[in-house]
């Protein structure tokens, strides 16, 4: 992209909307003060050092580092003149200048757009981990229908490491007829661990746990636990829970 400063004169700032990595920034000197030394009349015109430019990186600084402002400051020589960076070039938040009396220039400042990546400098526990899970335990009498219980969304720019998750059912009262009775942990739609009582009557308890370490779950993503039972009368008590970490992406 490229950002257009017109009109600058004196010595001051030139702020970028996007600071970044430049690539070259582009100078044309408006107007020429009286006396300034034109060496030739051709085009481009050779001037006598009408001013100087430096793309720096000020932050909350209240001066201008001597090693940065050394290593990027340019002297302007041309009426019309293009100062190139070798790819990717400084990183500038701004373009300090200065014109000497009665010159007037414009900055043409291209810089390079790098897209976004992703923060895969740092581990999941250093990037502001938080603790986080869902659990829960009912009874749930028979003949319902599926039923969504348990619900979380992971934000957008944070990612989930799921570390544990298990369901499990038991037989609280006996059904007059014996169905199926489930207990369900998806993520993003996807079954990962299901304990289920058959049509069995007096089959013992169920139980069902997400094996093999942890699992990192992007942004947006679903995890969800649901159950059903269909049996006839009775009741089944129906447990489930899963926790990990919240952490940037």
């Amino acid at each position: 992209m490229t950002e257009v400063f017109a009109t600058l004169s004196g010595t001051g700032d030139a702020t970028l909307a996007v600071p970044g990595h430049l690539d070259h920034i582009g100078v044309s000197v408006t107007t020429i003060p009286a006396g300034a030394g034109v060496m030739e009349a051709t085009s481009p015109k050779r001037l006598m050092k009408v001013g100087w430019i430096a793309p720096c990186r000020l932050g909350s600084e209240t001066s201008w580092p001597a090693t940065v402002f050394c290593g990027t400051a340019k002297w302007v020589d041309f009426e019309r003149e293009q100062v190139s960076y070798p790819a990717p070039g400084p990183y500038a938040d701004r373009i300090r200048y200065h014109f000497e009396p009665g010159a007037v220039a414009t900055l043409y400042v291209n810089q390079v757009v790098v897209p976004a990546v992703l923060n895969s400098a740092l581990m999941p526990w250093d990037r502001t981990p938080a603790p986080i899970g869902q659990s829960g335990t009912g009874i749930v009498v028979g003949g319902g229908s599926l039923v969504v219980w348990l619900t979380y969304t992971v934000p957008t720019a944070k990612r989930l490491f799921l570390s544990s998750a298990s369901v499990s059912l038991v037989r609280t009262a006996t059904p007059s007829a014996a169905g199926t009775a489930v207990v369900r942990f998806k993520i993003g739609g996807v079954l990962f661990c299901e304990a289920s009582l058959g049509t069995i009557v007096n089959v013992g308890p169920a139980k069902s746990e997400l094996q093999g370490g942890g699992m990192i779950v992007p942004a947006a993503t679903v995890v969800e636990l649901s159950y059903q039972n269909s049996d006839t009368g009775g009741s089944v008590m129906v447990q489930g829970g899963w926790g990990g970490y919240l952490f940037d992406a």
